[in-house]
């Protein structure tokens, strides 16, 4: 049964970063300040199966404040850019990039929503591109089962291969999608520079739905984070959704009344989130009804409901400091 707006369940991941490319996906596209529907992917098979993807982890240049105005309080806001690192889903044998679509915009930050059904393997494919820094990176999920050669984290002296793909390198990752892993989870980079080369965008999001749920009309797939000045090289930190500040520049997700709306929100760094989107409000997994649920770092909010309340609505972290930083963004409801 899909559920009113004020019927909404939320439910409740935890999750670490990392990111995917993928086979039987559909697309869907993006701009800054722009941000259109995501489709939300492929429908779940019969039974379990194999879900290969191939994604590399490539250089990309980014600007946070594009449009170098906050819409929100009409001012000027100086834009910075730097070199990013961003995890992209690529065609087999890191051929070509996707196009946008069920993985997402695919054109930097977050990387690639890598999507699985209960009783699947995901096989994610991975090479180091970073021809900038040359760092090592990897691919470490949350929320699915894997064994050590497939942690992709970097352990010192116990460092496994998959812990430390160094430049120009590739592994390739196995996971099992489980029951328990039902949810939102982030995957990011954990390798020997996790967190300068996490801050800089190599995350993304592993969305697990049960294999009898309908896939949702639109799917929005944010992330709450900071870009912090040691890494950006900038005088001030800026509080991002999905790499960019200040509304007219983070995402601008939207839906029409009547349709099924799902959000995945999810956080990454040091800071605590709130999730609030203006005009609406959901029970938690208590059952209790709120407009501003707690996210600590690495978490990961399903949200899902029939859309019926038409108008702009803004949608920000309710942290009074991070909205003035960046935190926020429209969310438009069409007729």
């Amino acid at each position: 049964m899909t559920l009113s707006r004020r019927d909404l369940l939320c439910h409740l991941g935890r999750g670490s970063v990392a990111i995917a490319a993928g086979g039987g996906i559909t697309r869907a596209a993006a701009a800054p300040g722009a941000h259109a529907a995501q489709a939300p992917g492929p429908a779940a098979s019969a039974g379990p199966t194999v879900r290969e993807y191939w994604i590399a982890a490539r250089n990309v240049r980014w600007s946070i404040v594009p449009t170098g105005h906050d819409a929100w309080k009409d001012r000027k806001v100086r834009n910075v850019s730097y070199d990013a690192l961003a995890y992209v889903a690529c065609t087999p044998n890191w051929a070509q990039p996707l196009p946008p679509g069920g993985v997402g915009d695919n054109a930097g930050i977050p990387g690639p929503v890598l999507r699985g059904y209960p009783g699947d393997t995901m096989r994610v494919h991975f090479r180091n591109e970073d021809k900038t820094y040359k760092m090592a990176h990897t691919v470490h999920p949350h929320g699915v089962g894997y064994a050590p050669d497939h942690d992709g984290t970097y352990m010192g002296i116990y460092t496994r291969a998959s812990g430390n793909v160094r430049y120009g390198q590739t592994w390739t990752y196995e996971w099992d999608v489980r029951n328990d892993s039902i949810g939102v989870w982030p995957y990011h980079d954990h390798g020997p520079m996790e967190m300068m080369s996490t801050n800089l965008g190599l995350f993304g999001a592993l969305v697990i739905r049960p294999r009898d749920e309908p896939a949702p009309s639109v799917e929005h797939t944010i992330f709450f984070h900071m870009l912090m000045p040691s890494d950006i090289r900038a005088k001030v930190a800026f509080s991002a959704i999905n790499g960019r500040a200040y509304a007219g520049n983070t995402p601008s997700p939207a839906a029409r009344v009547g349709q099924d709306v799902a959000w995945n929100v999810l956080t990454l760094g040091n800071e605590l989130h709130t999730f609030h989107v203006h005009g609406h409000r959901w029970k938690d997994p208590a059952g209790a009804f709120v407009d501003a649920p707690d996210l600590s770092p690495s978490q990961g909010l399903r949200a899902r409901y029939t859309e019926d309340a038409p108008g702009k609505w803004l949608y920000h972290c309710h942290v009074m400091s991070h909205m003035e930083q960046g935190m926020v963004g429209y969310y438009d409801v069409s007729p």
